[in-house]
């Protein structure tokens, strides 16, 4: 008996033994798995302050683009160079919002780059000027989005893509258009409104040689402030010479103040007005006006909100989804900019392989980038290296019935680069 209780204690002790030693590995759920892929994206976005009713449906198109990549198509899909096995990898997106503050965009910047973030978006001119040189001192790569073009602070070469064309090409592509349409034997005459800050002051020496050029008679600039209530009195001044045109540039805020002063004061329909992209918006500027935006023109660097194209249609439909608002030309913008980046990014991917992954290695990528279709929201992008844009095309248009319309196919920009050399 005491034999069979000594070999039971034993069988029991082993027992024991295994069922510990079973508990003590975990299950196959429960192994250390590998880190989920991830690229780093910081985004300077400006959602609110003075100009955010321009600005921020672009941060909102950005932020709802790389969404739609995560949570619909599963992150990033590539080709890994070195396995050739197909890939994903997710786009862990950091945002912040600097109401275009200087003093913001450096101290957002420096907490991207301690984040470890590599590539960053910007806009507009002024915060890319702000952190340019010290991101090409950095390696880190700025990529354009919505509104950031060119400067004499920032002009290739650098680390910086622009979004669309310089504040110069700007008022001149709405100068050109409108001379290209003149039929009169005399020289028409313009006026022109812009901004009354530093990165719209440059017109003001570097546009008179081009609209002369052109054969076009300036009868002045006038300058409005960022948050200007009244334009009574500049529009009575370049009204007094009875221009042909007048083409503008500015918020989406003061371009309603001055479409409603044109009409309180009568001079409606006594010249052509042109506005640029960014001052007006085909939802707020009807809303903000009513009938005095009728037979206004503007351009837009993407299609218009309400074509029936397959990429205006999903950026229509993430707008809803996500933000459950009407489809803006700034989001528009914004969401189609930002698959030029992602498409950057699986090219990067494809080329360097996850673990080599940086910011000028998307760089790189960008300036690959050639026939790039955003299906239909801009015409197919192709980068010039020697001259990185996104966006160069623009579509005019004009406000119909409290609706936006179409009048003409993708315009050409003229080239005016030489005042942010020095050299003109």
């Amino acid at each position: 008996m005491t034999n069979f209780k000594r070999w039971l204690a034993v069988a029991l002790t082993l027992v024991c033994i295994v069922v510990l030693a079973v508990a003590c590995v975990p299950p196959e759920a429960d192994m250390p798995v590998e880190k989920e892929k991830a690229v780093k994206v910081g985004l300077h976005l400006v959602n609110t302050g003075a100009v955010a009713g321009t600005t921020e449906p672009h941060g909102r198109g950005q932020v709802d683009y790389l969404r739609y990549v995560n949570e619909e198509l599963g992150g990033i899909e590539y080709k890994d160079p070195v396995t050739g096995k197909s890939e994903r990898v997710m786009v862990d997106v950091v945002w912040s919002d600097n109401s275009l503050s200087i003093p913001r965009v450096l101290s957002d910047y420096e907490r991207f780059k301690a984040a470890g973030i590599t590539v960053m978006t910007i806009f507009p001119n002024s915060s890319a000027a702000a952190i340019g040189r010290k991101a090409e001192r950095d390696g880190i790569y700025l990529f354009g989005s919505s509104s950031a073009s060119y400067s004499p602070q920032m002009h290739p070469p650098s680390n910086f893509t622009a979004s669309n064309i310089n504040i110069v090409e700007q008022m001149g592509v709405m100068l050109k258009w409108f001379k290209d349409r003149w039929t009169e034997p005399r020289r028409p005459k313009v006026g022109v409104i812009l901004m009354a800050g530093p990165f719209h002051k440059v017109c003001g020496e570097a546009l008179p040689p081009y609209i002369e050029q052109i054969g076009i008679d300036s009868i002045g600039f006038e300058w409005l402030e960022l948050a200007a209530l009244d334009s009574s009195i500049e529009l009575t001044r370049i009204m007094a010479n009875n221009p042909d045109a007048i083409v503008m540039n500015h918020t989406i805020q003061v371009g309603a103040t001055v479409i409603k002063d044109m009409d309180r004061l009568g001079f409606k329909g006594k010249t052509e007005f042109i506005t640029a992209h960014s001052t007006t918006d085909a939802k707020l500027t009807p809303a903000l006006t009513g009938d005095a935006c009728e037979g206004v023109y503007s351009f837009r660097y993407a299609s218009l909100v309400n074509e029936d194209l397959p990429g205006v249609k999903l950026a229509r439909d993430s707008s809803q989804k996500y933000t459950g608002r009407d489809l803006s030309s700034g989001y528009l913008v914004g969401f189609g900019h930002t698959m030029v980046l992602v498409e950057g990014i699986k090219i990067a991917l494809e080329k360097d392989g996850y673990q080599n992954m940086t910011g000028l290695a998307i760089k790189e990528a960008i300036l690959q980038i050639k026939d790039f279709e955003t299906a239909g929201i801009f015409p197919p992008i192709t980068v010039d290296p020697e001259w990185p844009e996104l966006s160069r095309s623009v579509k005019f248009l004009t406000f119909e019935g409290g609706e936006v319309k179409s009048v003409g196919d993708w315009f050409e920009p003229p080239v005016i680069r030489e005042w942010m050399f020095g050299t003109q």
